[in-house]
């Protein structure tokens, strides 16, 4: 009984020492995010403050600042969006839409169309908007980019979210929100 009690203690702390390992590693994840997102924003001429006030603000709150940093960063690593404008706009829609940012991602680069229909996009209206970009001025990247926002910007009027399900979402990014504010707490700067 002694060996069973001591082997319990053993897993006890075990466990504990996981969770508290689990718990700094997501604080050091958060804390990552956050300074690459400020650096990233600093890049395009904004703040990280600036920005993610927009965002959350177009968002309508229903997306957590994690999600919405980790996003607008990666479209702004990869030159997908090269302005805060632009940032906001494609965070914006894909969030609202739950877009697959994989699927995103690797359409704004490949600009081949395969993956529209993922993004519930059809293929002959962001090809014409496209087009129409480019003669007036714009890369093809740069028009395919905006063809994709412009057509995401179009279905969310379309398939917006109800008053429920949008107070829902607020509710759930909130407290992700406050969780998110808990783990950063627990990293020293």
């Amino acid at each position: 009984t002694g060996l069973a009690v001591a082997s319990a203690a053993f897993v006890g702390v075990g466990l504990a020492a996981q969770q508290a390992y689990a718990t700094l590693r997501a604080g050091a994840e958060l804390q990552t995010t956050t300074e690459r997102f400020g650096k990233l924003a600093a890049s395009i001429g904004t703040t990280a403050d600036v920005m993610l006030g927009k965002l959350r603000e177009a968002t309508k709150g229903t997306i957590s600042d994690a999600e919405l940093m980790g996003s607008a960063a990666d479209f702004m690593s990869l030159k997908l969006a090269t302005s805060e404008e632009q940032v906001v706009r494609l965070t914006s829609v894909a969030g609202r839409l739950g877009w697959n940012l994989n699927s995103l991602i690797m359409e704004m680069n490949n600009m081949t169309g395969l993956r529209l229909d993922t993004l519930g996009l059809a293929l002959d209206d962001v090809k014409s908007k496209a087009k129409e970009f480019t003669a007036e001025g714009m890369t093809a990247k740069q028009a395919w980019a905006e063809a994709i926002i412009q057509a995401g910007e179009a279905r969310m009027e379309v398939v917006g979210l109800s008053e429920s399900e949008q107070a829902f979402k607020q509710a759930e990014a909130a407290v992700t929100n406050f969780k998110n504010a808990l783990l950063q707490s627990t990293i020293a700067t």
